[in-house]
């Protein structure tokens, strides 16, 4: 049977139409979107508050990376919590709406259970202890977050986290009588009240400052820097003269967005973040001594005696074994304790 060339002809043309429309339209979409269609676009968010000295390094780092790939990688900064809480945010990685995150605390936990060693309570000094501790488990950690689909572009330092408190604490049986604030949904906080017999207040980080106004809680633990940057500062009067754990965070991208990175163009990404974090971490140093010299003016320092410390420590030695083989492998464990070890026989 023939067919009519020329109604075949208009058929086709017309089927043509919209299928060359649509992909005008979805090239227009990816110039109005700020990038053509072969750039790798990173949405990586976190919680530390916009204008702080932790969200200028990533948006000093997202321009630097822009302009040393000409443009093939570029990086959206959602700070604040805009996307929610650390667990949230990693949630959104999983499924491909974030590809990236800088990480203050537990979200690190949760993309890297071995870093949980590097967080836990009275193990470090000084901070040359901890950054010569991170220097040796660094290759370890990397390789147990590329088992979770992560790649790991660099550390944060918040640095000492103290505790903060509106009523006088000097041990751990006035701790007990605060309300102190526990992060929702972490097994190893819920670990640690419940090793010190300590009732907290479980609500998210963007509800703290709230929450120190309302009463609801009275006690908080953070760095310096991170009390004045979140404000619960000038919710405080006391503050127990005792590094309780180390603050440590990272910048971490989902293995998925990392590869999508040209080869050239990786180690590109990998120094911007390398230098930009490690200048936002000597800065993260020196505004933790300004701030104390800020807080010291309405915060009274409290010194805990010989037998309060004593009793802090039997409760980290406590939650060490309990977590160990649990929340962190053994393997880890015995490189964290070699690696104290070490330094401290050279002292």
């Amino acid at each position: 049977m023939k067919t009519n060339s020329r109604l075949t002809s208009g058929f086709s043309v017309r089927r043509r139409i919209p299928a060359l429309v649509a992909v005008a339209l979805i090239t227009m979409a990816g110039w109005v979107a700020g990038a053509p269609a072969n750039t790798v676009v990173i949405r990586l968010a976190t919680v530390a508050p916009d204008r702080s000295v932790w969200v200028k390094a990533l948006r000093d780092a997202a321009a630097d990376v822009a302009k040393v790939t000409e443009g093939r990688v570029q990086l959206k900064i959602y700070a604040g919590g805009v996307q929610g809480d650390e667990q949230t945010v990693l949630r959104k990685m999983r499924v491909g709406q974030l590809q990236g995150a800088a990480f203050m605390g537990q979200g690190v936990r949760l993309f890297c259970a071995d870093a949980t060693v590097l967080q836990l309570p009275l193990m470090f000094r000084t901070e040359e202890e901890f950054d010569q501790t991170l220097k040796d488990l660094d290759a370890d950690l990397r390789v147990a977050a590329r088992e979770n689909q992560a790649e790991i572009l660099a550390w944060t330092r918040q640095g000492f986290a103290y505790l903060y408190s509106r009523k006088e604490v000097a041990d751990l049986g006035g701790l007990r009588q605060t309300k102190p604030w526990l992060v929702p949904d972490d097994g190893f906080s819920e670990t640690l009240y419940r090793v010190a017999a300590v009732t907290g207040v479980s609500i998210p980080i963007s509800d703290v400052l709230t929450g120190l106004q309302s009463g609801l809680l009275d006690t908080v633990y953070a760095p310096p820097l991170a009390m004045i940057a979140l404000q619960w500062h000038s919710r405080v009067s006391y503050k127990l003269d005792l590094g309780l754990a180390y603050s440590t965070g990272a910048v971490v991208l989902t293995s998925e967005s990392w590869n999508k990175i040209s080869a050239a163009d990786r180690p590109k990404v990998q120094e911007v973040f390398s230098r930009r974090v490690e200048e936002m971490n000597a800065l993260v140093r020196k505004q933790n001594e300004e701030a104390e010299t800020v807080m010291a003016k309405q915060v009274q320092t409290v010194k805990p005696t010989d037998a309060a410390v004593a009793e802090f420590r039997q409760v980290s030695e406590t939650l060490v074994k309990q977590l160990t083989g649990q929340a962190f492998s053994e393997a880890i464990a015995k490189k964290f304790e070699a690696s104290l070890a070490r330094q401290r026989e050279k002292k």
